[in-house]
């Protein structure tokens, strides 16, 4: 007898990396993927995470609608889900700078999302937009990439430039 394909659920967060001003909101999310009809984020329990320690549960939503929050995360940290999308949410209101970090979402204790990298900025901290246009260029040609600042000096700032390989995701 074969086995059939791998119906194990995954977890799929997104954003990867938010960077958002003191005082803001952010919602991240956390799609349960290539699951059975009965696989559905009302039916499970989600748990929120930091990477250094998965056996620590920040914030935990409950099947039946309750929430656990740990000491420290008070009311500004929302859990929802959104069934249509199949999705966890995790809202997070009035971000302060000690916010920052990495928030993975997790179900049934072994299964969980790759987290969401929070990057929470001063209110005037220097912003760096990159220009998301994608180009076609052939090799031995040349690309143009913008970056544009915000609350910062152009003469008075380093800015580097670093190429990411796109990821094997088998």
């Amino acid at each position: 007898m074969c086995a059939g394909p791998d119906t194990r659920p995954i977890l799929v967060q997104f954003p990867k990396v938010v960077k958002v001003a003191e005082g803001e909101a952010v919602q991240f999310q956390c799609s349960l993927e290539r699951s059975s009809r009965n696989n559905t984020v009302e039916n499970y329990t989600v748990h929120w995470y930091h990477p250094e320690n998965k056996t620590h549960i920040l914030l935990s939503h409950f099947a039946g609608g309750s929430v656990y929050r740990s000491r420290g995360f008070s009311e500004r940290f929302q859990l929802s889900r959104n069934v249509t999308s199949n999705s966890y949410i995790l809202t997070i209101r009035d971000l302060k700078l000690t916010d920052t970090n990495t928030y993975i979402c997790g179900i049934w204790g072994n299964i969980f999302g790759k987290g969401t990298r929070l990057n929470v900025t001063g209110a005037n901290a220097p912003n760096l937009l990159q220009s998301l246009i994608p180009e076609r260029v052939t090799e031995g040609h040349t690309a143009q990439l913008q970056c544009t600042m915000r609350n910062a000096a152009v003469t008075r700032t380093d800015v580097h430039w670093y190429r990411e390989r796109p990821e094997n995701n088998t």
